[in-house]
C-alpha cells in the first residue's frame, strides 16, 4: 500500500497520524540518531524532511541516516527544488498559493517535475 493509499486508509478509520518534522540544518548525526529511535519507540507515523534553506549539505546524509536506523517512511518536504532525493519514500507537493511569487505556484514544480519523475517517489 502506498503512502497516500494508508494516510487515507487511516483516517477512514479514524485513527490519528503523527509526522515528525527533521530540519537537516538543526540535528547532528547523533541527535538524529537519538531522534529516529525515539521516533520508532513512538510508534511515529511518518518523518517530514526538509527546510525553508539547507546550509550545511547533508540533506542525502540526513535520508540516509534515518532509512539506516529505522522503517519510518520518508516524505521530503521540499522548501526548494534542491531538496529532492530518491532515497525518500515520497514527495509533498506544494503550491505557495497566497502568493504573488509565480515560481512558488508552479515554476519550482516544473523545474522538479523531470527529477521526480525519474525517481520512484510517490508524490
Amino acid at each position: 500500500m502506498n503512502i497516500y493509499s494508508k494516510i487515507l486508509s487511516l483516517k477512514a478509520q479514524g485513527r490519528k497520524q503523527f509526522a515528525v518534522l527533521i530540519d537537516p540544518d538543526k540535528l547532528n548525526q547523533n541527535e538524529l540518531k537519538i531522534v529516529c529511535q525515539t521516533a520508532a519507540i513512538s510508534k511515529v507515523d511518518y518523518f517530514f524532511v526538509g527546510s525553508s534553506i539547507l546550509t550545511n549539505g547533508n540533506f542525502r546524509q540526513c535520508i540516509e541516516t534515518i532509512k539506516g536506523i529505522c522503517a519510518i517512511p520518508v516524505i521530503l518536504f521540499p522548501g526548494n527544488t534542491l531538496q529532492i532525493c530518491e532515497l525518500a519514500d515520497a514527495i509533498l507537493f506544494l503550491s505557495l498559493i497566497s502568493g504573488r511569487n509565480a515560481d512558488m505556484l508552479i515554476g519550482n514544480h516544473v523545474i522538479s517535475a523531470p527529477l521526480i519523475r525519474q525517481s520512484d517517489l510517490e508524490v
